[in-house]
């Protein structure tokens, strides 16, 4: 199916899905369902939503990347451009894109080829370094499809911020679908960023072809609502890297499902995954899976994983999984860990004057910043403030 034309895959799509299931029992390394089907198929529902309401960006924040994009009603709006980069909307049915997807992958990637009808394709030129801003709006009701394709050529550099921050007002559901193609010697950091107030969902898929000597980075930071965002690469490539670093949040009404999967196939390639996680009265899920091929001699192969339950009410679930297909490598592990914030932590935070939910958003605020770094403190400032007004911890809760 990857080569092809979209036109193909578009009625191939249609046929689907209403005979498709939503994930396969071999997509994931468990036989259970955690994601809310039925909620995500709701609020993805293909109904003419009602008037959206954008997110406030400071305007000051565009002034840090070189090109922005607002993916709003549909549309792409074009707010910021650059030369280093070629960027347009492509009819999926006279072009062919979605190279890394399928429709035969589950209803919700049927219900999503179908839906498109346009595909941002940003190809930043060879050589290039570029910081890119996507910014994706919630409608109030219904739902958004949107799918957007890098292509990085040799020798460039790309970091790439999406952006979905949605407030109470965002109760509506968003699809995004992302790939990447990276090529020799590039590098793309990729940082998705979401959150959600009470019923908001927001489904992200990002999928990764990684070549020799490319370096990919996922970055991810997802606060409930109903989030179901799955990371996924290939590193292809000889010499290839995947880095994925991650913190999931989910509230009292959370539900917040994140899955990575990467594949080594080259010699030489390195996987690392690293995810940290909190949950009030919510549910959390993490299900992650690292293999090694046959032909990944001498790889790294590393998958970490640490879910805070904050309280007793919280459904907490970690489920890693390593494959290992050759028996040279440089190393393969994975670990998990779900236990409550150390009474130490607390006590010393209690110690400085703060009360537990003020030393819990504390704790939180750091695994933030550890995800996203705070290089630039404008954009860290109204980063944190979204995100922490977002994650409904009240005094007197009865934290671990």
């Amino acid at each position: 199916m990857l080569n092809e034309p979209y036109a193909t895959k578009k009625t191939l799509a249609l046929s689907l899905i209403s005979s498709l299931p939503y994930q396969y029992y071999n997509d994931s390394p468990s036989i259970r369902q955690y994601t809310n089907w039925e909620l995500i198929d709701k609020k993805t529902s293909t109904k003419p939503p009602e008037p959206d309401t954008y997110s406030s960006v400071p305007s000051q924040i565009f002034d840090l990347y070189d090109a922005v994009f607002r993916l709003r009603n549909e549309e792409v709006v074009f707010e910021k451009t650059s030369n280093e980069i070629v960027a347009e909307l492509r009819n999926p049915v006279e072009t062919e894109v979605f190279n890394l997807f399928s429709p035969e992958e589950g209803k919700l990637m049927a219900k999503h080829i179908a839906s498109v009808d346009k595909a941002l394709v940003i190809s930043v030129r060879r050589g290039a370094n570029v910081k890119i801003a996507i910014i994706v709006d919630s409608p109030t009701s219904g739902g958004r499809f949107y799918h957007v394709l890098v292509k990085a050529e040799e020798n460039s550099v790309s970091n790439i911020d999406v952006l979905s921050l949605i407030g109470e007002v965002g109760s509506g559901g968003v699809s995004l679908t992302n790939e990447y193609i990276i090529d020799k010697g590039s590098t793309v950091n990729s940082t998705l960023i979401s959150s959600r107030l009470d019923n908001g969902v927001f489904v992200g898929w990002r999928r990764a072809l990684v070549m020799n000597e490319a370096r990919l980075s996922y970055k991810t930071i997802g606060i409930g609502g109903i989030l179901r965002i799955q990371d996924e690469s290939v590193q292809r490539g000889d010499g290839s890297s995947g880095i994925y670093k991650a913190f999931i949040f989910s509230s009292s009404n959370g539900y917040v499902d994140y899955i990575t999967n990467s594949v080594n196939q080259g010699e030489y390639t390195y996987t690392d995954i690293l995810v940290r996680g909190a949950a009030l009265s919510g549910k959390l899920y993490h299900r992650g899976t690292v293999k090694a091929t046959e032909q990944a001699r001498n790889s790294v192969n590393k998958l970490t994983s640490r879910l805070i339950p904050l309280e007793r009410e919280a459904e907490v679930v970690s489920v890693p999984s390593l494959e290992v297909d050759t028996d040279i490598v440089e190393e393969a592990s994975h670990s998990t860990d779900i236990s409550s914030i150390s009474t130490e932590e607390l006590f010393y935070l209690q110690s400085r004057g703060l009360d537990i939910s003020e030393s819990i958003e504390l704790l939180i605020h750091s695994y933030i910043e550890d995800v996203v770094g705070s290089t630039n403190r404008l954009f860290y400032e109204w980063l944190g403030k979204e995100l922490l007004g977002s994650l409904n911890i009240y005094p007197g809760r009865k934290a671990y």
